[in-house]
């Protein structure tokens, strides 16, 4: 955008303050299973395949199984798909 517009831009000094930012992001609010539910819904929407979809969910699940808290893991795989599915429908 810089070099399409043809702006000037400088960098800013070490101790310059150009922002805030507050507590409360997207990653400190979602538990990692509803981000996963909501990127997959994502992909769902956009067209993407099925089959590939649940591939990739499946992946992620089962990288990430340290941060998902349910003792039935499997359960909670199938089941979580199944919502984002419905979902789509709708």
């Amino acid at each position: 955008m810089i070099i399409k517009e043809k702006m000037s831009g400088i960098s800013t000094k070490k101790n310059e303050i150009i922002g805030f930012f507050k507590s409360g992001s997207y990653s400190s609010t979602f538990s990692y299973l509803d981000h996963l539910k909501e990127e997959t819904l994502i992909r769902v929407d956009n067209k993407q395949n099925l089959f590939f979809v649940f591939l990739v969910f499946f992946i992620h699940f089962s990288k990430n199984m340290k941060k998902i808290s349910n003792h039935n893991k499997i359960q909670t795989l199938l089941k979580s798909f199944k919502e984002v599915y419905k979902k789509r429908n709708i």
